[in-house]
């Protein structure tokens, strides 16, 4: 199993993720990092509970409430006056900010990868290794568990992102 930061580095390189990945994030409420870190499960067999969803959002919680969630808001106010006053150099700032924030989701996906190596799963392994049908369930599990920031039609959004993922995590 390759390691979770760079299954989602290389997964979220590709522009059709990364659009789904914030499409969900501002209108479901998803945690990418936990989105990705379902994927990445189920792309290795692991199929998981209700209750192992919770245990993952748990383990990041705090680190993202208090510093990712916060980063990212101060990343998007400094983007907004950026572009409402263009004589604004403040572009060295945004930047140092978004490095801060992605830094903050590296600290999350190491929270992440190091719960799963220690973790005592309650779910089985694929038997038959449909990775497709775990990654896919797996989304479904997590996306079921947001709370919706807009109007969506989430049955619609899930099985198309979760197609998305199964072709781009192969």
């Amino acid at each position: 199993m390759n390691s979770l930061w760079d299954f989602a580095v290389g997964i979220y390189q590709h522009e059709p993720i990364k659009s789904a990945c914030l499409q969900l994030q501002d209108t479901m409420g998803a945690d990418v990092c936990l989105l990705l870190t379902v994927v990445w499960l189920g792309k290795n067999g692991r199929q998981l509970t209700l209750a192992e969803i919770a245990l993952l959002v748990s383990t990041v919680e705090l680190w993202q409430q208090k510093m990712t969630l916060p980063l990212r808001q101060l990343r998007k106010e400094v983007r907004q006056l950026i572009d409402s006053e263009p004589s604004l150099d403040a572009k060295p700032v945004y930047q140092q900010i978004k490095a801060a924030e992605l830094e903050a989701e590296r600290v999350s996906l190491q929270q992440l990868q190091a719960f799963t190596d220690t973790q005592r799963w309650h779910s089985r392994l694929a038997v038959n290794a449909d990775n497709a049908a775990a990654v896919m369930a797996n989304i479904s599990l997590y996306l079921s568990q947001c709370q919706p920031l807009a109007k969506t039609n989430p049955a619609q959004q899930w099985e198309e992102i979760s197609a998305l993922f199964v072709k781009y995590s192969d």
